[in-house]
C-alpha cells in the first residue's frame, strides 16, 4: 500500500472518530443516552424535607368542556370568538334550525292561549246554567211547600167542619120524640157525609201535592247535575294538558337550537363555523374555567404513599423558564394506570404505572393559556412518610 493511500486512510479515521464523540456529546447534551426514567428516591433538601418527583400537565380545575348539539344541525351563527371570556348562560352559538324552532313556539303558545280561553268560557257559561238549575230548584222546593202548607189548613178546616156536623147529627138524635122532623134529621146526616168527603178529598189533594213536590225536586236536582256534568266533559274535551306539553316541547326544541354557556368560562377553541353540519359526537367548540387551574400529576405507585393532602408542590416547566409556580395537593386518586405523560427522553419508560395526584396552583394567571403544558412537579412531603 502506498503512503497516500495511508494518508487517505488515516484522514478518514480522524473524520469518523470526530463524528462519533460529537454524536455522543450531542446525545448527552439532548439527553438521549440518560438512563430510563425511574421513580427518583427522595433526596433531603435544605430544609430537612424531602421531595417526590413527577411529570404533568396543566388543566383548568373543573376541566375542559366539549359542547356541541345532541341532534345534527346546520351553524347559523357563532356569537363568540376564541379566548373571549363568556358568562353562564350567554348564547354561544345559535343553529339553522332556531327560526323553526321560534314558529312553532309561537303556534303552540297561540293555541294553548286559545284552549284556554275556551276553558274559561266554558266555566263561565256553566256555572251560570248550573246557578240557573239550582234557582228552579230552590223554587220547586219553596212554592211546593207553599201549596203544602196551605193544603194543610184547608184539611183542618174540613176536619173542623165536619167535627160540627157530627156534633150537630148528635144534637138531633138526641132530641126525644117527634120533635125533630125526619128532614131535618136527614139534612144533618148529609152534613156530615158532605164534610167526610170533603176531608178525604182535601188528604188525597195533599198527598198528590207531596207526591209532585218530590218528584219536582228530583226533576230540579237532575238539571243541576246535568249542567255540572255538561261543564266537566266539555271541559274534558279541551286538550288542554296536552297543549301544555306541546308548549313546553317546543320550548325544549328551541333551546336546543342555540348553545349556551353551561358555566363561566373561557373559549378555547371553536372546531366549527357558520354553514357547517353538526352534530354528535363533534364538539362545536371547548369551554374552561380558566380562573383556577390545576396540574394533573402522575406519581409513580412506588412514591404514592409519600404524598398526602396539603402539601406544598412547585410546578416548573422550560416554557416557563425561570418561573416557578406553588401549588398545593388537593386530591390523590384511587387506582393505578399507565402514565400518559412521557418525557422527551426517547428511551424513556412508556409503560410505569402511576397514579394521578391534582395539585391546585395558587396563582393560575401565568398558565391560563397553557392547557396541556407538560410541567415537572417537585411535592414536598415530610421526612417521616419516607421512613
Amino acid at each position: 500500500m502506498t503512503a497516500p493511500t495511508n494518508n487517505r486512510l488515516l484522514v478518514i479515521l480522524m473524520l469518523l472518530l470526530l463524528l462519533a464523540s460529537g454524536a455522543v456529546a450531542g446525545g448527552w447534551r439532548l439527553g438521549w443516552w440518560t438512563l430510563p426514567e425511574q421513580p427518583t428516591p427522595a433526596g433531603p433538601s435544605q430544609q430537612g424535607v424531602t421531595r417526590v418527583y413527577a411529570l404533568g400537565v396543566i388543566d383548568p380545575l373543573h376541566g375542559v368542556l366539549h359542547l356541541g348539539t345532541p341532534v345534527p344541525d346546520r351553524i347559523d351563527q357563532v356569537k363568540v370568538h376564541e379566548g373571549e371570556t363568556v358568562a353562564e348562560g350567554q348564547v354561544l352559538v345559535v343553529l339553522a334550525t332556531r327560526v323553526d324552532a321560534e314558529t312553532a313556539l309561537a303556534l303552540a303558545r297561540a293555541q294553548l292561549d286559545e284552549a284556554e280561553k275556551r276553558v274559561e268560557q266554558v266555566k263561565k257559561s256553566g256555572q251560570t246554567q248550573i246557578r240557573l238549575a239550582q234557582l228552579q230548584l230552590e223554587k220547586v222546593q219553596k212554592i211546593d211547600a207553599q201549596e203544602i202548607s196551605a193544603q194543610k189548613l184547608k184539611i183542618d178546616l174540613l176536619n173542623l167542619e165536619l167535627a160540627n156536623a157530627r156534633s150537630t147529627l148528635d144534637r138531633v138524635k138526641a132530641i126525644p120524640g117527634n120533635t125533630i122532623s125526619t128532614q131535618e134529621r136527614e139534612k144533618a146526616e148529609l152534613q156530615v157525609k158532605q164534610a167526610q168527603s170533603a176531608v178525604e178529598v182535601g188528604e188525597n189533594a195533599l198527598q198528590r201535592l207531596k207526591q209532585g213536590q218530590e218528584l219536582a225536586i228530583k226533576l230540579a236536582e237532575e238539571q243541576v247535575q246535568v249542567a255540572r256534568d255538561t261543564v266537566q266533559n266539555t271541559l274534558a274535551q279541551i286538550p288542554l294538558e296536552s297543549l301544555r306539553s306541546q308548549v313546553e316541547q317546543a320550548r325544549s326544541r328551541l333551546d336546543q337550537t342555540s348553545l349556551k354557556a353551561p358555566t363561566r368560562g373561557k373559549v378555547l377553541q371553536i372546531h366549527a363555523h357558520k354553514g357547517e353540519l353538526v352534530g354528535p359526537p363533534q364538539p362545536i367548540l371547548l369551554l374552561a374555567d380558566t380562573d383556577h387551574m390545576i396540574v394533573l400529576a402522575e406519581v409513580y405507585e412506588t412514591d404514592i404513599r409519600k404524598v398526602a393532602l396539603g402539601q406544598k408542590a412547585v410546578v416548573t416547566s422550560h416554557v416557563l423558564g425561570e418561573t416557578k409556580i406553588i401549588g398545593k395537593v388537593i386530591h390523590i386518586g384511587s387506582s393505578v394506570a399507565r402514565n400518559t405523560v412521557l418525557g422527551i427522553n426517547p428511551r424513556a419508560t412508556v409503560d410505569n404505572r402511576v397514579i394521578q395526584v391534582k395539585i391546585e396552583l395558587l396563582e393560575s394567571k401565568p398558565v391560563v393559556d397553557l392547557i396541556g403544558l407538560q410541567v415537572k412537579v417537585e411535592i414536598e412531603v415530610n421526612p417521616a412518610a419516607v421512613e
